[in-house]
């Protein structure tokens, strides 16, 4: 893992489940202390709940990160 620990992560199982189902990620420095905004960015363009707007892998490729 880029960030040392699942961005989805909660306070308890639920939460956990909920935040994976909902897309719901924390970029706060907390957890991706040390990542640049390039992999952040990266990151985001992948966990898009609706596959037809998340990047292909095409676009990952000719990513700039």
């Amino acid at each position: 893992m880029l960030a040392g620990e699942s961005p989805f992560l909660g306070n308890d199982k639920q939460e956990t489940y909920l935040n994976i189902s909902q897309v719901n990620v924390d970029y706060s420095e907390d957890v991706f202390e040390g990542v640049s905004s390039l992999a952040i960015d990266f990151i985001k363009s992948l966990l898009v709940k609706n596959p037809r707007e998340r990047a292909t892998a095409e676009e990952c490729l000719k990513h700039p990160g």
